[in-house]
């Protein structure tokens, strides 16, 4: 008897950007804050697109916040 087929899985799909439209001295305060490339690289960029509601625009901030994931811990001071 043949147990159920199996399906391969593939790893998830790599987002390969391109080079953004801003450097660390030109991000303005309403500019997505998304880094591209390596920051010890040459060409590093951030993507510079208008920001929505935050630091990122409304496709960076998609992949940023995935919807029901636990809050990021915050470090707690009591003293």
């Amino acid at each position: 008897v043949a147990g159920p087929p199996t399906v391969a899985r593939s790893a998830p799909a790599r987002i390969v950007e391109g080079p953004g439209c801003a450097t660390l001295l030109a991000l303005g305060a309403h500019m997505c804050k998304w880094p591209i490339g390596d920051p010890l690289e040459a060409g590093f960029t951030y993507c510079g697109r208008p920001a929505a509601d935050g630091p990122y625009c409304p496709g960076h901030a998609q992949v940023a916040y995935k919807p029901g994931a636990p809050p990021p811990l915050r470090a707690r001071c009591d003293w």
